[in-house]
């Protein structure tokens, strides 16, 4: 698990360091196969319940929109 300040930090980090793509991949109710996750920069668990997939991409997405919101120094999240 990751903090959203965690994640800001993250995403600032691939900024500065002029990555030009994150890619979100989501993973089933097993996960992701064991080739998927070795070549993985960096692997995110947003909970260990399952969820509906629907629902974990607008879960992503409001992370993300956070994250961004946090590096925008907009006041969106609870220090």
């Amino acid at each position: 698990n990751i903090s959203s300040p965690d994640l800001a930090q993250l995403i600032q980090q691939k900024a500065n360091n002029s990555v030009p793509h994150l890619i979100f991949l989501i993973g089933g109710a097993y996960g992701v196969s064991e080739a998927i996750m070795q070549r993985a920069g960096f692997t995110w668990s947003l909970s260990k319940l399952v969820f509906p997939h629907m629902l974990v991409r607008l879960l992503l997405s409001e992370q993300v929109y956070r994250a961004c919101s946090i590096n925008a120094n907009e006041k969106y999240h609870h220090d």
